[in-house]
């Protein structure tokens, strides 16, 4: 396993290689005419007690001790989202208007199982679906009629309405500390606004006129302190809570010690901030992929 680094800047948290025991190696074409080929990432998720896993091609692995489990496998079916919990891993699986929802033990045994706990009047067409927040799990759904949120009861699998918006559903919420974030495209304006509504009072504030609106279709990520993180092709900006710039750096400022841009291959893309407010993204070579920690 490679040496893991602390910096000030960034630190590795993990290291995951690439194989059957591991991150299974998945080829694509590039854009590119004439390059080599492309090398599919795994998306980072945050279970409910904020540990990181790798999610890739139905396979959950932790990173911190590397055992995985072939979620695809126990479902007998491609699940669209897994999030891990103490009592097991909560799978989603996404059909034309509703998602289907399980839990399974750490041993692949089924828990609980609800096929069709909700209708849409519209097919999906968003692949989010699960998210944690203070211990809990949650389910979105939506289509371009609107979209809603609901609490997952862990112990029946049984859900609770939370919130429901009449308007297309983002490709993307976020949820910290009980504040639903997303943000919105306004045809009239020509602008796309920020968004936080809190569960608790019911009550949503949103920025209209931010400087960095133009990007918002680049953010990756909300922040617990109620702003983003947006990253375009070569920087990373923080956005707080108003909308306003608040750091803007290039993914190579980020880099750990010992690394040299033209050794690794960075993925900004894939950043989410965990409950600390700290981004974990990714880097890659030939052996594996990295977890980073950047404040």
């Amino acid at each position: 396993m490679p040496t893991i680094e602390t910096t000030q800047a960034t630190s590795i948290l993990g290291f995951i290689p690439w194989g059957e025991a591991g991150l299974k190696p998945i080829d694509i074409q590039t854009s590119l005419p004439n390059q080599p080929l492309g090398r599919m990432t795994p998306e980072i998720v945050l279970d409910t007690q904020q540990q990181p896993w790798f999610w890739l091609d139905g396979r959950i692995i932790n990173v911190d001790d590397q055992r995985y489990w072939e979620i695809n496998q126990s479902v007998k079916a491609n699940a669209t989202a897994v999030m891990p919990t103490p009592q097991g891993f909560v799978v989603a699986v996404a059909s034309p208007r509703t998602v289907g929802i399980q839990l399974l033990d750490l041993n692949g045994k089924l828990l609980w199982q609800h096929d069709r706990p909700f209708e849409l009047p519209d097919e999906l067409d968003q692949r989010q679906l699960l998210l944690q927040d203070a211990d809990r799990v949650w389910l979105y759904a939506g289509n371009r009629a609107g979209w809603q949120l609901w609490e997952i009861n862990l112990q029946t699998g049984e859900l609770s309405p939370q919130f429901a918006q009449n308007t297309p559903a983002p490709s993307q919420i976020w949820l910290y500390d009980g504040i639903v974030m997303w943000w919105s495209y306004q045809a009239s304006s020509q602008t796309r606004q920020w968004h936080r509504h809190n569960l608790a009072t019911q009550t949503t504030s949103t920025v209209e006129q931010s400087p960095l609106n133009r990007w918002f279709a680049n953010i990756k990520s909300a922040t617990p302190t109620g702003g983003a993180l947006l990253v375009t092709t070569n920087e990373i900006i923080w956005m707080d809570a108003d909308g306003q710039e608040q750091n803007r750096l290039t993914s190579n400022d980020l880099l750990p010690p010992s690394w040299q841009p033209a050794t690794y291959s960075l993925i900004p893309s894939r950043a989410v901030v965990n409950a600390q407010g700290m981004m974990l993204w990714l880097g890659f070579d030939q052996q594996g992929v990295y977890l980073l920690q950047s404040p």
